[in-house]
C-alpha cells in the first residue's frame, strides 16, 4: 500500500514538473532584427532555419519598440540602442554576442582625402548610431563640426537625413553640379550608391578611424540579445541561436548568389541588393561573445551614449 501511494505521489510531482515545463516553452521563439546589414548577421538563420523561429524584421525605426514587446524573445539590434532600453527603459534583456563590427564609410564626390577637406562642405547622415559615431570621430581628430545646413570655412556642417535613399539622390545632384558632398553610408548602401553616383568614391573607413583612436578592430555596432525571461526558462535556446549564428560568415560567403531570394521571403529592403564579396566583406560581419569584449562594449557605449553599463549586461554561456 506504502509503495503506491509513493508511485501516485511520484507520478503526481512528475506530472506538475512536466506541466510547468511545457507552460515555459513554446512552440516558437521570436527573434526580431531591423532591416538592413543587422539583418545580415543572422541570414543563414533567415535561409536555413525560418521554420523553427517566428522571424520578424522591422524599419529600423521601430527595432526598439519591437524589443520591448512582450512576444519579443531574442533580437538584433545596434548595441547603444540595447543599452539604452536595458538601463533606461528597464526592458529585462542581456547581450549575447556582438554580430556586427561596423559598416559604416564616408563617402564622397569631389571630395579630398584629408579629414579638414570636409571643412566648408556638407556631410549627409542618419540619425542614431551613424551620426553619433561620426561626432565622436571627428571631435577626436579635432575636426570642428557644426548641425547646420549653412557652410563654414572653418567646420563641417553636418546634415541629418530620413534614409540612406535621400543621402544617394543629394550625392547624386552633387557630382552633377560639380560640387562637393561627403556622406556616411553603411553597407549595402555603400555598394547601392557606388553604382549610382558618378564619381562617388569611399573617402574614409570609419572602422579604421576608430581604431586608431581605440585600438579596437571595429566597434561593436550591432549585437544579438536574449530576454531575462528565456535565459532563466530555457537557455539553452539563447546557446542553440548562438551556435547557429557562429557559421553565418561561411553562410554570407558561399551563398552570395542566393541571398537577395532568401530576404525576398521577407519582403525586405535586401532583396533588392546586389551582393558581392566586397559588399560582405565592408560589412565587417563576425560573432563574438559579449563576455569577450565586454571593455570594448562599455567604452563604446559610453562614448556615444554615455550610459555606464556593467557586467550583468552579459549573458554568462
Amino acid at each position: 500500500m506504502k509503495i503506491l501511494k509513493r508511485l501516485a505521489t511520484f507520478c503526481i510531482i512528475f506530472t506538475v514538473i512536466f506541466f510547468m515545463s511545457s507552460c515555459n516553452k513554446k512552440e516558437k521563439y521570436s527573434i526580431y532584427m531591423p532591416d538592413g546589414t543587422p539583418a545580415l548577421a543572422c541570414a543563414n538563420i533567415l535561409g536555413e532555419y525560418s521554420d523553427e523561429y517566428d522571424i520578424h524584421i522591422v524599419k529600423a525605426s521601430e527595432i526598439a519598440s519591437s524589443v520591448a514587446l512582450d512576444d519579443c524573445d531574442m533580437a538584433i539590434l545596434p548595441t547603444t540602442v540595447a543599452a539604452t532600453l536595458a538601463y533606461k527603459k528597464n526592458i529585462g534583456i542581456k547581450m549575447v554576442s556582438n554580430n556586427v563590427f561596423g559598416n559604416l564609410y564616408i563617402v564622397s564626390v569631389n571630395g579630398g582625402s584629408s579629414l579638414k577637406d570636409l571643412y566648408n562642405s556638407p556631410i549627409y547622415a542618419t540619425i542614431g548610431t551613424t551620426i553619433d559615431l561620426l561626432k565622436y570621430l571627428l571631435t577626436n581628430n579635432n575636426i570642428q563640426y557644426q548641425e547646420t545646413a549653412d557652410l563654414n570655412e572653418n567646420k563641417t556642417s553636418i546634415i541629418s537625413k530620413g534614409d540612406a535613399s535621400e543621402i544617394i539622390q543629394l550625392l547624386a545632384l552633387a557630382s552633377k553640379e560639380g560640387t562637393s558632398a561627403y556622406a556616411v553610408l553603411g553597407e549595402p548602401a555603400v555598394s547601392n550608391a557606388l553604382s549610382k553616383v558618378s564619381g562617388l568614391e569611399i573617402s574614409f573607413d570609419m572602422q579604421e578611424m576608430y581604431k586608431s583612436i581605440t585600438g579596437a578592430n571595429g566597434y561593436p555596432q550591432a549585437c544579438f540579445v536574449a530576454k531575462n525571461d528565456l535565459i532563466q526558462n530555457n537557455s539553452e535556446v539563447v546557446n542553440e541561436v548562438y551556435n547557429k549564428m557562429t557559421l553565418n560568415s561561411e553562410y554570407l560567403t558561399n551563398n552570395i548568389d542566393k541571398l537577395s531570394n532568401v530576404y525576398k521571403e521577407y519582403n525586405s529592403t535586401l532583396q533588392n541588393t546586389s551582393f558581392t564579396l566586397d559588399l560582405i566583406n565592408r560589412s565587417n560581419i563576425r560573432v563574438e561573445k559579449a563576455t569577450n569584449i565586454k571593455d570594448t562594449v562599455k567604452s563604446y557605449v559610453k562614448a556615444l551614449v554615455n550610459i555606464d553599463i556593467n557586467d550583468d549586461f552579459f549573458y554568462q554561456f
